[in-house]
């Protein structure tokens, strides 16, 4: 007889740029990035970035204003960590480098 074992399904997240930055379609950029994010969500989002960090980031932004060269926590999440490994009908992927 074969036991079966269940596993849990991988972690996984999908943030909205709006949490942390205050985009919402048709802004003109002025009034986003990190300062106008939802109070508390980055400390929080660096948190679990350091207990948990992701094997794989989709960057969709696409020169949106909440693209990762205009938010300095994440830039500087990607460049200690990541890789970029593809680029995506525009996404670009970055795999975690360890």
């Amino acid at each position: 007889m074969r036991r079966r074992f269940a596993r849990p399904a991988p972690p996984r997240r999908c943030l909205t740029a709006g949490l942390l930055t205050n985009y919402s379609g048709g802004r003109d950029g002025s009034q986003v990035g990190e300062k106008y994010g939802v109070d508390g969500a980055w400390p929080v989002f660096r948190t679990e970035l350091a207990d948990r960090p992701p094997a794989l980031v989709v960057d969709d932004s696409q020169g949106k204003p909440f693209a990762p060269d205009r938010l300095p926590t994440l830039r500087r999440f990607l460049a200690s960590r990541y890789e970029r490994s593809a680029v995506v009908d525009g996404a670009v992927l970055y795999a975690r480098a360890d």
